[in-house]
């Protein structure tokens, strides 16, 4: 949806930290002790600040 911007969804190991590279600049860190508490990680972006939520709630873009 043009509104939303890019989103994806992908699958990861909650074993380990992740890495995130949005436009090949800005690296963001999943740290791998919140990894297994939670089933959803979304990622978002307010002017030049990335918020990050961990959830166990889907959320619905429609």
């Amino acid at each position: 949806m043009p509104t939303l911007g890019f989103t994806a969804a992908c699958i990861i190991f909650n074993n380990k930290d992740v890495t995130i590279t949005i436009d090949n600049k800005q690296n963001i860190k999943l740290n791998k002790d919140q990894l297994p508490k939670y089933k959803f990680i979304y990622i978002g972006k307010d002017k030049n600040h990335y918020k990050i939520e961990y959830t166990n709630e889907a959320k619905s873009f429609m």
